[in-house]
């Protein structure tokens, strides 16, 4: 099954995304940092390009989507990444997810502004410098304007074609090179407290691209009084890819009330995303890049 499937589907639900608009490189402090070619033109036009990788057995390929809006009126830069982006580094009870369907995911639901679905062309196609790898094609369906497809593992040195239709053309867009998280720590552990760290070696700097790590912490039991009751709650954090996350520094009050309890470990899966950005006029388009083989540990409770 790939991550496009199942897995992603009952996280389309939600308006939280961690779709970083902008960032200068893994270092940066400010999520709202210009990566790749962006500018102050306030945006009306959003284009987002999803590729999640699988590698686990029996599951491994791609799914890709994208979509493309029209929003009844502009957005600037500043805002857009005040609604769109979670500050790494973050924990919170809140979800964070690098999965969407459509721009409309990225609009609080008491916000005024409208989306409308919009064509970027008849096919997406994506190259290596040993050719075409795939080609996406738009939805037949009418009014339909979205694009969906699976495929086998993507080469490095990935670039993206837009051939342009309501939204605009965007040749040789360059996707992130995206390597598997591996060797997460801690690995299997029963108690979690405000002073644990998360760490992993994180992948070589790319000033073109922010990398950042998804956590899903689910199933901890936290204490919740003095006879034993447990309250079971999943958390989420999501780190820049410095190789190293604090629970202490990184988690909301919410969450720091809870930790503070200590909370058993039940099950943390982790992995990695590249953003990297492009903007035209008042189009911008966002290519997200997920290397999903989620690492799994679990605790008998």
């Amino acid at each position: 099954m790939l991550p496009g499937s199942d897995l992603a589907r009952p996280l389309r639900l939600l308006l939280i995304v961690a779709f970083t608009i902008s960032a200068c490189d893994n270092g940066s402090a400010d999520p709202s940092a210009e990566i790749g070619e962006t500018s102050n033109v306030p945006i009306q036009r959003l284009g987002a390009v999803w590729l999640n990788q699988q590698l686990g057995d029996g599951q491994r390929g791609t799914s890709i989507e994208a979509s493309f809006a029209l929003l009844n009126q502009p957005l600037g830069n500043e805002r857009t990444i005040e609604t769109v982006v979670p500050s790494p580094d973050l924990c919170s009870t809140d979800a964070i997810t690098p999965w969407g369907l459509g721009a409309a995911f990225i609009i609080e639901p008491d916000s005024t502004i409208e989306v409308e679905s919009i064509s970027a062309g008849e096919a997406l196609v994506f190259s290596s410098p040993a050719g075409t790898w795939h080609t996406l094609l738009q939805d037949p369906e009418p009014g339909d304007s979205g694009y969906v497809d699976s495929a086998s593992l993507p080469p490095n040195e990935l670039t993206l074609d837009v051939p342009g239709d309501s939204f605009p053309g965007f040749p040789d867009m360059p996707i992130a090179n995206i390597t598997p998280l591996e060797n997460v720590t801690p690995e299997g552990l029963a108690t979690l407290t405000s002073d644990s760290v998360f760490r992993w070696p994180p992948a070589p700097a790319d000033a073109n691209t922010l990398t950042v790590i998804f956590i899903e912490i689910a199933g901890p039991v936290f204490v919740s009084d003095a006879s034993g009751d447990h309250d079971r709650r999943r958390f989420f954090c999501v780190a820049r890819d410095d190789g190293e996350l604090a629970l202490r520094d990184a988690a909301d009050d919410e969450l720091s009330s809870l930790i503070d309890q200590d909370a058993t470990l039940t099950r943390i899966s982790a992995w990695r995303s590249g953003y990297t950005t492009q903007q035209k006029g008042d189009a911008l388009l966002v290519v997200i890049h997920s290397v999903l083989e989620t690492r799994i540990r679990t605790v008998r409770l």
